[in-house]
């Protein structure tokens, strides 16, 4: 684990120091800082992972793609920060678009080679930490209900501490991946400049990503509290 942690810090430090090249104040610097320590924090607090054979899991090729978008995302906030104008500027969104697209790269990774559950929550913390900045960033644009799909992922984890039901594996759902996938495009679409320039594209896509992050968390939010309440186990009967 520790070499785990050496690989981040090193790889977030070149996305760190090229934030602090473009940023003009210190303030988008502090913010990346912030958010880069938020999203590698399954890596950077967690205890060193064995498996079942009581050897350690190894570090994948996926784990460093997944570190590599979360430096571009220190440069993505640097990139907004210095726009002069609303919304995210073509330099964010030019940076952001193969941010976004490196997600898809390293699921294809982890699904022809190996994954972890150590791996799975890093990957899940930093599409997370890529839809609260994006989503803080159309606050000034069309108000604080955007932060519904930033805060959404961290609200449900807090809940699942005082809920343990809502720490009941979820089967696979298509659904869930569909609208996953698309918050961060329909979030970068709603706050680029043709977002701005066609209003009605950029409400379209910001609402779009809110209601249905909505929607699929009220209906894993359902399903978990209906297997809690048919659950022999449970004391209490549906």
């Amino acid at each position: 684990m520790l070499m785990q942690r050496f690989i981040v810090i090193i790889i977030l430090a070149a996305g760190l120091a090229v934030a602090g090249w473009l940023a003009a104040s210190p303030v988008p610097i502090i913010l990346a800082a912030g958010a880069g320590i938020l999203g590698a924090w399954p890596v950077l607090a967690c205890r060193e992972a064995t498996t079942a054979s009581g050897t350690a899991t190894s570090w994948h090729w996926a784990d460093c793609v997944t570190c590599v978008r979360l430096a571009m995302l220190l440069i993505v906030i640097a990139a907004i920060a210095v726009h002069p104008g609303p919304g995210f500027g073509w330099l964010a969104v030019a940076i952001a678009i193969p941010m976004l697209a490196l997600d898809l790269v390293d699921g294809l990774i982890a699904r022809a080679t190996a994954t972890t559950a150590a791996g799975a929550r890093f990957d899940e913390r930093v599409d997370a930490t890529v839809v609260l900045v994006l989503s803080v960033g159309l606050v000034p644009l069309y108000g604080a209900w955007c932060l519904i799909s930033g805060l959404a992922h961290f609200a449900f984890r807090a809940g699942a501490a005082i809920r343990p039901a809502w720490n009941t594996e979820l089967p696979p759902s298509w659904r869930r991946k569909t609208v996953a996938a698309f918050q961060g495009p329909l979030l970068l679409a709603a706050g680029s400049p043709p977002g701005l320039a066609v209003p009605a594209f950029g409400w379209a896509c910001a609402i779009a990503a809110v209601a249905s992050l909505l929607v699929s968390f009220a209906l894993d939010i359902i399903a978990l509290e209906r297997g809690h309440a048919a659950d022999p186990a449970d004391g209490n009967p549906a």
